[in-house]
């Protein structure tokens, strides 16, 4: 999991799907796909680029919520992930965003490889400290 923070992180920084080939499945079809719901996000970064936005994403912290056994090949796990993103414009700091995104990741263990599906999840947004919620969008 350590590998995948530090690769998301990259990804997001860089806006480069590349780094996140090793972790997730690319050939995933859902729309709540971990690969579907990065793709997004990695596209709406690539545009804010073009116009001289950037984001860098510090390595984000994951918090298990909960985690049980579905069937012999599949688990779900809740998760929180907390993670810092410094906005940048024409090379000059403009702000920082903490965000907290609650997950539900169902892994799926089939043919010795793990496929992860995800719902699609609600992010917040909190103080450094991740205690005071600022508002949540969908």
């Amino acid at each position: 999991m350590e590998l995948y923070q530090i690769n998301w992180s990259a990804a997001m920084s860089s806006v480069d799907m590349s780094y996140l080939n090793p972790y997730i499945d690319v050939n995933s079809k859902s729309a709540n796909s971990v690969y579907s719901l990065m793709s997004q996000q990695i596209s709406s970064l690539f545009e804010a680029k073009q116009s001289g936005t950037y984001s860098s994403y510090d390595i984000p912290i994951y918090q298990l919520i909960d985690a049980k056994k579905i069937s012999p090949t599949q688990y779900q796990l809740k998760v929180k992930k907390h993670v810092k993103r410094t906005l940048r414009k024409n090379n000059n700091i403009t702000g920082s965003i903490f965000k907290e995104t609650a997950y539900t990741y169902n892994v799926i263990s089939l043919n010795g490889k793990c496929l992860v599906e995800s719902e699609v999840p609600e992010t917040c947004y909190t103080d450094l400290t991740f205690t005071q919620t600022m508002g949540c969008s969908q």
